[in-house]
């Protein structure tokens, strides 16, 4: 294991941070090489309040990026963000992601079509290389998101309980149809 030392440490809030705080940090290190990287806290508390108010709990599971990240998303073979590590107390909560910051405009800023598409492609070839792998994944130890009936149920049942009309009553009625064209 090689082990460096650094001299200095920088840390700022990032203007990017989404439903979790995230922090740029500088690192110098002894042989004068410097680090520009992001730290993600993961902590359910840590949530920014507009995403504390929305996010449903049974979605949350920090294991899953911090598994994700660790296992899964190899920067040489994907072209991801490095990854150096993570912060994982089971004990005490505390859950944080460490990547190498990617100098770049964020997609959510980008107007032009074709990036998006370009984006998604690239996602559904990620997913296709591990469709045939998640039980060896999840034994692995990272837990996925299971996308099938019984999670898209789940939503239109949430959704009754948040909102009382009956046009959303009328559409729960026929979910089952959307549920197949998102399973198919």
């Amino acid at each position: 294991m090689l082990t460096v030392t650094a001299r200095t440490i920088e840390r700022s809030r990032s203007s990017y941070s989404t439903s979790f705080p995230i922090d740029d940090l500088t690192v110098r290190l002894e042989d004068d090489r410097e680090l520009e990287l992001v730290v993600k806290d993961l902590r359910w508390d840590a949530l920014l309040p507009d995403a504390r108010a929305t996010k449903p709990r049974f979605l949350f599971d920090p294991h899953r990026e911090l598994g994700v990240y660790h296992a899964l998303l190899d920067h040489e073979r994907f072209g991801t963000a490095r990854y150096y590590g993570t912060l994982d107390s089971k004990g005490d909560d505390r859950h944080a992601l460490v990547l190498e910051k990617v100098p770049a405009v964020p997609l959510t800023q980008v107007g032009d079509r074709t990036q998006w598409e370009r984006a998604a492609r690239w996602l559904a070839g990620f997913h296709a290389v591990f469709a045939d792998r998640v039980p060896e994944i999840e034994v692995g130890g990272v837990p996925l998101l299971r996308m099938n009936a019984t999670f898209y149920r789940r939503w239109s049942e949430r959704a009754r309980r948040f909102v009382r009309d009956p046009r959303l009553d009328w559409l729960v009625t026929r979910y089952d149809t959307v549920i197949d064209r998102l399973l198919a």
